[in-house]
């Protein structure tokens, strides 16, 4: 047999062989297939949840999905139900619910990180989306790129920072919050913005950029921040601003810290405002009053740390008659008048001052010498002679005040006691103390 004759052959051999181990992956490929089938049906039997309908499978990994944002044990969750089985994986790519809440340090640091957020975003596909970026790394270009691409679905976004010596990072907050139509979050409605320690920052025009560079922002926390400095900055009209929280009233009070300056409130109009949080009352009275009398707010909860050194006056509260939740923290210093008493005999002798107000509470670090006699009087006015009756007066001490102190020489006398007990009895909810009630 010739050369040629022989390559042939061989060439043809190969071509039939090739054929053949064709033929048997392809049956392998279907045996493959019939027996991923055969366990699907064999799971469908096993397993329970295999026999719920497929929207109640979904239905359970977002519930499960929501409870993970509050146990580290569940961080990145979606990702792990792509990993269970093939049923739960494409449960998991069709449910754009389960995609659309992402807290971005949850997912490993790498070359891949700006890629697999993506990837994570763009299964929710066209739902509004909720970002969270904690911890110490700083927001970088890849990340500001991220959620400049995103910025039309963005609904919700909590940046926790890093220190206030990391200027590196307050810097690139302030570029990811650029006024100009390129940086500009339409959609986005909540905004948290927060330090892991107290930051400072020098000027409050960088703050109204946020703003600005939100047009439709319902609700804004700023917390472990403060500024204090006057500048030039044009006044700003926020005609969709409902929720407003410049740091935290009560524990920042309770520290003797001030966790943010409402200085910020001189540059604001604020028409829609329905609830208002201040950790420390430091802005000047005409200051504030003017704030209500341009903003005119239908204001329904005002939460705020006041001081003796610059008492809330009566005018503001002429300006906010929608109000119904009130809540006043005060530090005690040895010495100094009752920080309360203004508001007792403020709200004891008018019924246009405040005339909804349903809930009161006042909160102080340690309890002063409290006119208990003026607390009966408010209370019996308010519950008989204002338009909308009070429903429920407190007033709280911290819990660690109470494991150290003897609260029994600062609570009310029998008789009072005994009017207290009546004003309770007939619907009115009183609280006086810390963890037990004292009365």
């Amino acid at each position: 047999m010739s050369q040629h004759s022989t390559i042939r052959e061989l060439r043809s051999r190969i071509d039939d062989i090739s054929s053949a181990i064709e033929a048997q992956e392809l049956l392998l490929r279907d045996l493959y297939s019939e027996r991923s089938e055969a366990q699907q049906k064999l799971n469908f039997f096993l397993d329970p949840m295999a026999r719920l309908p497929l929207e109640l499978q979904s239905h359970i990994f977002l519930q499960i999905s929501v409870d993970s944002h509050s146990n580290p044990e569940l961080n990145g969750l979606p990702m792990v139900l792509l990993t269970v089985s093939r049923m739960w994986r494409d449960i998991a790519l069709s449910t754009p619910r389960l995609w659309c809440m992402l807290v971005m340090d949850y997912l490993p640091r790498g070359p891949d990180y700006s890629q697999i957020c993506d990837m994570w975003l763009s299964r929710a596909r066209s739902l509004p989306l909720s970002l969270t970026l904690s911890g110490s790394p700083p927001l970088e270009q890849d990340v500001r790129d991220l959620v400049k691409r995103y910025r039309d679905q963005v609904a919700s976004l909590t940046l926790k920072l890093s220190p206030y010596d990391d200027e590196y990072n307050l810097l690139s907050l302030y570029l990811l919050f650029r006024p100009d139509e390129d940086s500009r979050l339409s959609s986005l409605k909540t905004l948290s913005i927060g330090a892991r320690e107290m930051a400072y920052f020098r000027g409050i025009d960088e703050w109204l950029n946020v703003f600005r560079a939100a047009p439709v922002l319902s609700s804004f926390t700023l917390y472990n921040t403060f500024t204090n400095e006057i500048d030039d900055s044009q006044p700003l009209y926020l005609a969709s601003l409902e929720i407003l929280h410049l740091g935290q009233p009560y524990p920042s009070m309770m520290l003797g810290e001030s966790s943010t300056s409402c200085a910020i409130l001189q540059y604001l109009t604020l028409p829609a405002l329905k609830t208002l949080s201040l950790s420390e009352y430091d802005i000047p009275n005409e200051e504030f009053v003017a704030f209500f009398s341009r903003s005119a707010p239908p204001l329904e909860s005002l939460d705020v740390a006041i001081s003796s050194r610059e008492p809330v006056v009566s005018q503001v509260f002429c300006h906010i008659p929608t109000l119904t939740h009130l809540k006043l923290s005060a530090v005690a210093h040895d010495g100094a008048a009752d920080p309360f008493l203004p508001f007792l005999e403020l709200l004891g002798k008018s019924s246009d001052i405040l005339p909804n107000l349903c809930k009161l509470a006042f909160h102080t670090d340690f309890p002063v010498t409290i006119d208990y006699e003026k607390v009966l009087h408010m209370l019996e006015f308010r519950v008989s002679s204002c338009p909308v009756r009070l429903e429920g007066f407190s007033l709280v001490f911290p819990k660690s005040r109470a494991q150290y102190y003897d609260f029994t020489p600062y609570l009310p006398n029998d008789r009072v006691r005994s009017s207290l007990r009546k004003l309770a009895g007939d619907g009115l909810d009183i609280y006086l103390g810390s963890v037990e009630n004292l009365l």
